[in-house]
Parts: structure tokens; sequence; C-alpha cells
């Protein structure tokens, strides 16, 4: 893939080294290909897997991969929690047991560019900020990042940064967007310094147990509260990995609804607690009831599709057909 580049390159040996922190939890059927993505990354001093009380065969993955993987003179970590404790108590474990400077935040369901680190690092180190991440694309199944990336620029013709003032209703961090940007939020992909995150932390009390998300943007909320502001970098990028129909790990440990409502639940708590920030400081919907109903409608859409999907896949089949038929009309009208 073309990213572009318009950064000049630094030097390797006037840059520190990153570890990536990623937690876990029953998520070992693509885990190897999140790890495989990961250990190729320049910088990179240390892998730390934070399983947080998994079931299934985690232990054992990472352990053949540490194993195999041995030539490249890192360092693996695997720390496990006996009890589930949620995401951001696991980011937090992590990030005490990091060495490096600079910390990556990766999940077991992405992937990274080759160049991933490196880009969000020599942008970091060229202009520093509280956070970087590159462009992100959930693939679909037989999807290239390549493909997706066209599919997500054919979808937003007109759209030049990631964020609507809804900013969860809509957000597209695959935009092909020229410059970095200052923005309100980020994908959970984040390089930071260690010292931030440690100073700051991941807030493992407000949301419930990592049900549905937010968690990551709470943290980033109160990094930019802090004085730092976030950057999109879109030199680079990652995918997630096509999402299962039913996924028994991660934030889906509940099933489809329990993560529906979760994830409901804690859009609610995140606006109420930041929306005047927000306000403030960018572009956004003053009314944050109004938001948080349509986003839920949204997501209760989008449950009712992976119902579909679950349980009447032929019917789910001509439901997305019809859909897709649709949106490649509507593309194709605003482009005449």
């Amino acid at each position: 893939m073309d990213n572009n580049r318009k950064m000049d390159r630094i030097p390797c040996v006037t840059l520190p080294t990153i570890s990536i922190v990623i937690p876990t939890y029953n998520r070992s059927r693509c885990l190897r290909k999140a790890l495989d993505s990961f250990v190729r990354q320049m910088y990179l001093s240390e892998i730390i897997l934070v399983d947080d009380g998994s079931t299934d065969d985690t232990p054992h993955v990472f352990e053949c991969f540490s194993r195999e993987n041995s030539s490249y003179g890192l360092t693996f970590k695997y720390i496990r929690n006996e009890k589930k404790k949620g995401p951001s108590a696991a980011r937090n474990i992590g990030v005490d047991a990091a060495s490096s400077p600079y910390i990556v935040f990766g999940e077991d369901d992405v992937i990274f560019a080759p160049d991933y680190c490196q880009v969000l690092l020599e942008s970091m180190i060229q202009n520093p900020c509280g956070a970087v991440a590159g462009r992100f694309v959930y693939l679909k199944e037989g999807e290239t990042p390549d493909q997706a990336f066209n599919r997500i620029e054919a979808e937003f013709p007109d759209r030049d940064k990631p964020h609507g003032r809804d900013l969860f209703t809509k957000v597209e961090y695959g935009l092909p967007i020229d410059e970095e940007i200052v923005v309100p939020i980020l994908p959970a992909f984040i390089l930071v310094r260690r010292d931030l995150v440690r100073q700051i932390r991941f807030d493992e009390n407000t949301y419930i147990r990592g049900r549905g998300m937010r968690e990551e943007n709470d943290f980033q909320i109160r990094l930019q509260m802090a004085g730092y502001n976030l950057r999109l970098v879109p030199q680079t990028y990652l995918c997630h990995l096509p999402r299962p129909t039913h996924d028994p790990g991660g934030q889906w440990s509940g099933g489809l609804i329990g993560a529906a409502f979760w994830e409901i639940v804690n859009t609610g708590i995140f606006w109420k607690r930041y929306h005047s920030f927000l306000k403030e400081h960018f572009d956004i919907e003053p009314n944050w009831p109004l938001m948080l109903a349509r986003q839920s409608l949204l997501r209760i859409r989008r449950l009712l599709s992976e119902i579909l999907a679950l349980y009447t896949p032929n019917l789910h089949r001509l439901v997305k057909r019809l859909t897709d038929l649709y949106e490649s009309l509507q593309t194709r009208n605003r482009s005449h």
C-alpha cells in the first residue's frame, strides 16, 4: 500500500524504543495473526501480553509464539490476571511492566502495517503531542487492506476528517487524509509516552468492566484535558480482522445483546462526563442526549443485523446485498 509519506527520515540511532502492550481475553483464534504483525515492527524492544483471565489456550499460543520468534532479540512478557479485570486494568498492568519510554497499544484482533510503529514514533519525535495513531479500517471477509481503503474512499467521497458532529456516528479513520490532523478521539491503537500513561492511567472503575468500549476514549480525553492533543497520522495504517458473527472473546464475551447494551450505557457515561469539554474545543453537537439517542438507534440496528447473521444467515445475506446495492447507488449519485 502506498502511504505517500511526507515526513523526513530520522536516523535509527536517534530514536528510543517501544513496548507493545496487548490486553486479551479468550481470543487465541486470532491472537497469532496479530502477534505476527507486531513482532516485525521497527524500534520494538518488547511485547507484553496481559491475559485477562482467559479460559482458552491463550497461554500456549503466546508461549509457542515467543519461542518461535526468539531470534528477533525481543523480550516477551506474559502477565495473567487470575480474575477478569477489564481492558483498562489490563492496559495499566502492561504499562507498569513496560521498560521502553514509548508504548504502543495493540489488540488481539488487529494487524499493523509493517511500518506502523516506525511512522508513529518518527511523527511523535518530530512534533511531540499526547498520542498518535494511524488510519484504521475494518476488513471484510476476503478483503485486502488496499480494497478496504478504496471502499472507504468511495463511501465517503466528500469527508475531510474522521468525525462528524456526533463524534461516534459514522466515524471513519480510514479516510484518505493528506496530512496529519488534530482530532478529538483516536482509535485505541495509539503510541504514547510511558510516563504520561503512568501519570494519567486508564480509568478502571467508571465503565462497566470494559463492556462495550469507551475506556480508551476516556483516557484520550483526559490526556487532552492535561494539555496534550491527539493526532491522526495518515501515512501508516492498521486493520481490524473480519469480525465473526459470534465472537466469545473480548467485549463480546457477554453475547451480542450484552455487548450492544453496555456500549450504549458506556457511551452515555462518556457523554455525560465529557460533552462540555468536547463542545468547547471541537465542533460537537450541543445536545448530547439527542446524540446518544441517535447513536443508540444505530447500535440497535447493528445488533439486529448481527442477530440476523447468526440465526438466519440466508436472510441476512439478502438484506446485506440490498443494503450494499442501495449504498452503491447513493455513492454513484453523489459522484455525478
